[in-house]
């Protein structure tokens, strides 16, 4: 059986996000941030931006993941 790979079913919509994408995987949406956001996203991270965001009801809730080898 072929694997897909994240490119193949990434979201259409996807493209207007410069720092990442969006991609769907067994049933679960994900988001794969890009080398160019890791050091913003590190730093919303530190100063519990997401953590906040969330409390007031302006983000859902989230995990990180690390991938696994293809």
């Amino acid at each position: 059986m072929l694997q897909r790979s994240m490119v193949d079913i990434a979201s259409k919509s996807s493209f207007r996000d410069p720092s990442g994408f969006i991609f769907y995987e067994n049933g679960q949406i994900f988001r794969k941030i890009n080398p160019v956001y890791f050091e913003i996203y590190r730093t919303l991270k530190e100063e519990k931006v997401f953590e906040t965001l969330q409390q007031e009801g302006l983000l859902i809730e989230h995990r990180e993941r690390i991938p696994t080898g293809s």
